[in-house]
């Protein structure tokens, strides 16, 4: 399906999004249980979120939604899953920035277009990035934590979702010298 204007940026973060869908007229929707493909592991916000969505959305439609993760390279996984679904409306899933906006910058190779092999239909959340340490290190604020991290460079580490997510990016763009190789 071609499009005529680009969707915003901001509804590619946190989006409900379909594989594109052709023009041709479909039956009353939805037909059989919905596949809701969730791009990152169990127990994280995207797949709680679509676990709790999945559940009260199938009650209204009428039709289970069946879960299914599809972890993988920040998202990309899941989502190159949905993007060769070729108009089956029966499959979304929560795209997500790693997966629809950070995914296309950093690797020239997608197997996807973010844009044109997804139908984004909705902006249904925002995920906060938290700063979390261990209770042994002694900063209770952001700059006091820059300050003891400044005085031990490439002595800390920290986890993420995986590369090209936006906690790696966070992670990777502290204001703290890295150690030399």
């Amino acid at each position: 399906m071609k499009r005529s204007t680009a969707l915003p940026r901001r509804l590619l973060l946190g989006g409900l999004a379909l594989p594109s869908l052709d023009a041709r007229a479909q039956a009353v929707w939805p037909e059989r249980p919905i596949r809701w493909v969730v791009n990152f592991p169990p127990g994280g916000a995207a797949d709680t979120l679509s676990r709790t969505l999945g559940e009260q959305i199938g009650t209204r439609l009428g039709q289970p939604i069946v879960i299914e993760n599809r972890p993988g390279a920040g998202g990309l996984v899941g989502s190159d899953l949905l993007a060769k679904a070729h108009g089956d409306a029966h499959m979304v899933m929560i795209s997500s920035a790693a997966s629809h906006g950070i995914g296309p910058v950093l690797y020239p190779n997608m197997p996807y277009d973010a844009l044109a092999d997804f139908t984004h239909i909705a902006l249904i959340g925002t995920f906060a990035s938290v700063l979390a340490v261990n209770p042994g290190v002694p900063a209770q604020t952001l700059a006091e934590f820059i300050a003891f991290a400044r005085g031990r460079p490439g002595g800390l580490s920290y986890g993420s979702g995986g590369n090209g997510t936006m906690n790696h990016l966070v992670g990777q763009c502290w204001p703290v010298p890295r150690a030399s190789n």
